[in-house]
């Protein structure tokens, strides 16, 4: 895991994500997780944030790490868990294959149970990840929209209906978040879900703008997906109470923000740092400090 800490008993705020929250590209230093950590140092408080992001970890990925390895680490322990997802599991097309038991058969379930516990095919599956990860767009480099024409498309407060489409799966993802809280809450810690925003639009007087095809045509349907899934995490959570922040609808990103479609440059990260500082700071600040009055 990322990031500096001295006991794995005492972390502060554990992150957990996909690529964009492990950061493979940026320094230490210029990681969100460490301009969050800076703005407490500045304000008084010296806090812990370790960084345990992994590459295109879905939900489906971040409910197994509660299961397949945090309880491997001796004494690990955090008081908040801050889940930055979402952007990975828009493009998941069929989650029943991710998941064992919801084959419809036992001969079916005992199957996929094999093949989840063989390592060969975990290698094999690993491999074929990344490549679909790659035909998505979800890893570093995939895309850029530095080079795009911007059209204004609607109001930054716009909602959308769900397509048709989408309808199934954002069901299976409600019922994942749930669950990932509910992992978290059985950790000991605290669940914090953050919105995820993608380098697809860009917000500008109030109006959303989104990249223009060659007819002058607006293409609003990576906003709309993103949007759609953020507000089922942002629903899930406040339904659960746990602390609920949307990054993606609250900040206004640049094209100096992202370094593709949907990684960060260090500028986009100090951005989501302050971001997170702003709304965590008075709760942590509570519950870090009556903490530190219980260990005296």
């Amino acid at each position: 895991m990322r990031g500096n800490y001295d006991k794995l008993a005492d972390i502060d705020f554990l992150t957990i994500g996909g690529s964009t929250t492990k950061q493979a590209y940026i320094d230490d230093d210029k990681t969100w997780q460490d301009v969050l950590r800076r703005n407490f140092l500045a304000a008084g408080k010296q806090v812990t944030v370790v960084n345990a992001g992994v590459d295109g970890y879905s939900t489906f990925g971040h409910i197994a790490t509660f299961d397949k390895w945090f309880p491997l680490i001796p004494n690990l322990k955090t008081k908040y868990v801050v889940a930055y997802i979402g952007i990975n599991d828009t493009e998941l097309k069929d989650a029943n294959k991710y998941d064992t038991m919801q084959a419809p058969d036992p001969l079916k379930q005992a199957r996929y149970y094999i093949l989840n516990h063989s390592a060969l095919y975990h290698l094999f599956r690993t491999v074929r990840g990344m490549l679909r990860a790659n035909d998505a767009k979800l890893i570093h480099g995939a895309s850029s929209y530095h080079t795009v024409e911007w059209t204004e498309a609607f109001g930054r407060d716009a909602s959308f209906k769900i397509p048709d489409a989408y309808v199934e799966m954002l069901d299976k993802y409600r019922a994942r978040v749930r669950v990932l809280m509910a992992k978290i809450r059985a950790f000991g810690a605290v669940p914090v879900l953050v919105t995820q925003p993608t380098a697809s639009y860009r917000f500008k007087d109030g109006k959303v703008l989104v990249p223009r095809n060659k007819n002058g045509e607006p293409m609003p349907k990576g906003y709309i997906k993103i949007m759609i899934y953020n507000a089922a995490t942002m629903g899930e959570c406040i339904t659960a109470k746990a602390i609920c922040l949307d990054l993606a609808s609250e900040v206004t990103f640049e094209v100096i923000d992202f370094y593709d479609g949907i990684h960060m440059t260090p500028e986009g990260n100090k951005k989501v740092g302050n971001f997170l500082f702003e709304k965590l700071r008075d709760t942590a600040f509570e519950n870090l400090s009556r903490d530190s009055k219980a260990a005296q």
